[in-house]
């Protein structure tokens, strides 16, 4: 099962989500939890973050709003 994918079809418009793995690996001190998700194809649960990113440069930049796009 892709995870990636999988989040993608759970986040809103605007929004990026995670997984913990992803967000251990990269370090992400903007990620806040949302809670455990199920997905098809997999036995166990999947713990889900939003990542923050209003206030980084390229949010500025852009004029971004609280989430990426």
């Amino acid at each position: 099962m892709n995870v990636a994918q999988r989040l993608q079809s759970e986040a809103i418009g605007g929004e990026i989500l995670a997984s913990g793995a992803t967000v251990a690996q990269a370090g992400a001190d903007r990620a806040e939890p949302v809670g455990s998700k199920q997905f098809k194809g997999r036995q166990e649960l999947l713990e889900a973050y939003r990542i923050r990113w209003s206030d980084t440069s390229v949010a500025k930049r852009t004029g971004g709003s609280a989430f990426a796009q």
